[in-house]
């Protein structure tokens, strides 16, 4: 099964091309809200960062939207996605281009979307109307804000450190939603390329994770994603984090909570000066068995039998606390 859209930029039409089992259907929309997104997206970044030569200038993006057809009963969900049409990068060349629809085992279909930065990058969005609604509503509250990168994994392999430097000319957050704990590990590939991203954003960087518990274990949980994050937000806060706040919210029972875990973090900075793990390594145990207790106990508030839990583990720099909780199911 194969998608594809284009946009006219002059009408601002939207004509959409879905193929299944063999059939082209091709129809138009002119969705409302539609224009305000475009304009944004559009509005691409002029600038070079600083240190990056000129391998920006030579990438252009095709923006390609698909949207919900209003006048079908259906449950689809049409995406909305910006084509990365050329790279300067040989390792990158045919990235994610074209984007394509996949069916996932004869169930819900999968859509995968990128948006250019510095807007929305989101990748393996799963097909229902709810996410829909929410991410059409997600779209539209931040259109005009500064844009953090929503990045969600597929199960299929690790992807986040391919498309991260798509992130390196935006202030950063990255969202890690994983969709199967156990098939996706946080590697040490992914820690490095966010890492990039980080040195090139302004402080704060934020790194959240939404677990699914009816998907995976949450000792696994905690292992292959809670653990390493912790460790790398440590080492990448810039000014120094003095605490995190890991923040849980459980949808299906409408309720929230918020918890600040406050750590001696100068005393687990010396200790990795004073023992630097060796290159490439990922074992900070005793610098950061504070940490990995700390998030033990908070677990042992929150049962793991709900239908969705959201987890946010966000390094806090400072005294300041206008961090904001960002939730893809708001």
């Amino acid at each position: 099964m194969n998608s594809t859209a284009t946009v006219d930029s002059v009408t601002r039409t939207i004509r959409f091309y879905h193929v299944h089992n063999g059939q082209n259907n091709d129809q138009t929309y002119r969705p409302a809200n539609i224009p305000q997104i475009l304009m944004e997206v559009e509005a691409l970044p002029t600038k070079v960062p600083p240190g990056k030569g000129n391998r920006y200038l030579t990438r252009r993006a095709t923006r390609s939207f698909t949207i919900t057809d209003p006048s079908a009963n259906t449950t689809n969900f049409r995406f909305v996605t910006t084509r990365i049409d050329d790279y300067p990068d040989d390792e990158s060349e045919g990235l994610l281009a074209p984007l394509q629809l996949q069916e996932d085992h004869g169930l819900a279909d999968t859509w995968h979307c990128v948006f250019f930065p510095p807007f929305t990058l989101a990748i393996a969005t799963q097909d229902t109307t709810t996410t829909s609604r929410r991410l059409a509503q997600y779209l539209n509250a931040k259109a005009n804000l500064d844009q953090p990168i929503l990045i969600e994994p597929i199960a299929r392999g690790d992807i986040i450190s391919q498309v991260m430097d798509l992130a390196e000319i935006s202030r950063a957050t990255i969202v890690l939603k994983p969709r199967d704990v156990n098939a996706y590990i946080l590697g040490l590939p992914t820690l490095k390329a966010i890492k990039a991203v980080a040195d090139d954003c302004e402080f704060p960087f934020k790194v959240a994770v939404t677990y699914h518990p009816n998907r995976a274990g949450l000792e696994s949980f905690k292992s292959k994603i809670l653990r390493p994050l912790a460790e790398f937000a440590l080492r990448v806060g810039n000014p120094e984090p003095d605490r995190f706040t890991i923040r849980g919210r459980t949808e299906a029972s409408a309720r929230s909570f918020t918890l600040d875990l406050l750590l001696d973090v100068s005393s687990v900075q010396k200790e990795i000066r004073k023992n630097p793990p060796p290159s490439g390594s990922l074992d900070y145990r005793d610098a950061y068995e504070q940490i990995n207790t700390a998030i033990t106990d908070t677990f042992k508030y929150i049962g793991t039998d709900n239908e969705d839990e959201q987890w946010y583990i966000i390094p806090t720099s400072g005294s300041n606390t206008q961090h904001q909780q960002l939730s893809f199911l708001e």
